[in-house]
């Protein structure tokens, strides 16, 4: 099993920040990716409150400039952080849930006898070429899969999971329906905003108004805004944070969310346009991207704060890496959604899917009952008859 001490990045992201012996007391346990984090938006909010607050305390970046998101979150985790009296967090297995974090099954430290083919191998591709959970059935999301990059390339950009032509998923009539959602069943008054291409009137906007307090500095109230004058529909949504990248990246990870009927919001940090590569700022707004312009200014490598105008005032933080950053762009993205909404949070560059990752949550979204619901990732996998 990969675990938190047998991997130099893990261990050294934990010990640097919390000590030799918090990383003692969870060494044997697996490693669990921050690249990918589900939660209902109680359980989300718990979360980032909990890792900005923990990152603010500990100031792992100012000591050592040893900083990993995963680090806040493995100790996090195991020392009960995220848990409430509402619900405490769940780890899923590699291979279970929503997200399948293939990356290990490829990593170095696995003896190169015990190495193989994701089909005939590990047995977790179908005859398609999708990648399968361990109960057999197909995984929604994929994350780090480019450890896989030889033998998923081909099936990644075949146009199975993204039109390459187009570059727009065009709406199927059961979408629609599913997403004509048309009253809150709350005590609080509709708002109706502007239709979107892929999910219609939101009830939930309502819910913006009430004010989430940020960890550190003031409610932001004259922020920035996402380009192409688009909306937040304010139901599920997927975060990340996804500057620099080529064309084909957004192909991967935008095409193949609205390839599988996702119409809900994606919330990207983006290059700002004049900075985009080729072609991207067209897709992006053509896909209905929440696109957010996003600007640093640094000290130095993976040392920078946020630009005065994203949050309307001058970040309250001193210079951070960029694991420490986006937390910050996560927690101004949440005052959009409501108690009855989902969201991801992932990395971008090696995520694609294969299903809409919110289709097991139910649908309409105003027929959910509001619980603290928490899922993290882990990168294990089990090797029998070996020492690793």
């Amino acid at each position: 099993m990969k675990n938190l001490g047998i991997c130099v990045f893990n261990s050294g992201w934990v010990s640097e920040c919390f000590g030799q012996a918090a990383l003692d007391a969870i060494r044997h346990l697996p490693v669990l990716c921050s690249g990918s984090t589900l939660g209902s938006y109680p359980a989300i909010r718990k979360y980032l409150t909990t890792m900005l607050t923990s990152m603010d305390e500990v100031k792992c970046w100012a000591r050592k400039r040893i900083e990993s998101d995963q680090g806040y979150q493995n100790y996090l985790y195991y020392n009960g952080h995220f848990n409430t009296p509402e619900g405490n967090a769940t780890v899923n297995p590699q291979g279970v849930g929503v997200v399948n974090t293939i990356g290990a099954l490829n990593g170095y430290r696995v003896p190169k006898e015990l190495k193989g083919p994701l089909d005939t191998h590990w047995k977790i591709r179908d005859k398609q070429g999708y990648i399968l959970n361990n109960d057999g059935t197909r995984s929604a999301c994929i994350h780090q899969w480019d450890r896989w990059e030889s033998d998923l390339i081909g099936f990644v950009d075949s146009g199975v999971l993204y039109d390459k032509q187009l570059g727009v998923h065009v709406k199927t009539p059961r979408l629609s329906k599913r997403v004509a959602v048309a009253t809150l069943k709350s005590n609080l008054p509709a708002v109706t905003v502007g239709k979107s291409k892929h999910q219609g009137t939101s009830p939930f906007s309502a819910y913006a108004s009430v004010p989430i307090v940020p960890v550190l500095g003031a409610y932001p109230t004259n922020g920035i805004q996402p380009l192409y004058g688009k909306k937040h529909q304010g139901g599920d949504a997927v975060f990340a944070l996804a500057c620099k990248y080529p064309k084909y990246n957004f192909q991967r990870f935008v095409g193949s969310l609205r390839k599988f009927n996702y119409d809900g919001d994606i919330v990207l940090a983006v290059s700002p346009p004049n900075e985009m590569r080729p072609g991207v700022n067209a897709y992006l707004e053509k896909m209905n991207v929440l696109a957010y312009p996003f600007g640093v200014v640094c000290d130095g490598k993976d040392n920078c704060r946020l630009k005065d105008e994203f949050l309307g005032y001058p970040d309250p933080r001193p210079y951070r890496s960029f694991a420490n950053i986006r937390y910050a762009l996560y927690e101004y993205w949440m005052r959009h959604y409501s108690d009855q909404s989902y969201i991801l949070i992932l990395d971008f560059r090696d995520t694609f899917f294969q299903a809409n990752p919110f289709a097991g949550f139910g649908y309409p979204i105003s027929s959910r009952v509001p619980k603290y619901d928490l899922q993290v990732y882990a990168e294990n996998y089990k090797v029998s008859n070996t020492a690793y």
